[in-house]
């Protein structure tokens, strides 16, 4: 196997009460977004 590609992993849970779910806001400009 020559070939490589770089990768981000990463690992995720779901924190939820009932119907509501938490949600994550990243103020991280290189990686921002909502988990």
């Amino acid at each position: 196997m020559a070939r490589k590609e770089p990768c981000v992993l990463t690992n995720m849970c779901m924190i939820c009460d009932g119907d509501r779910v938490l949600v994550q806001d990243r103020k991280d400009p290189d990686w921002p977004g909502i988990t």
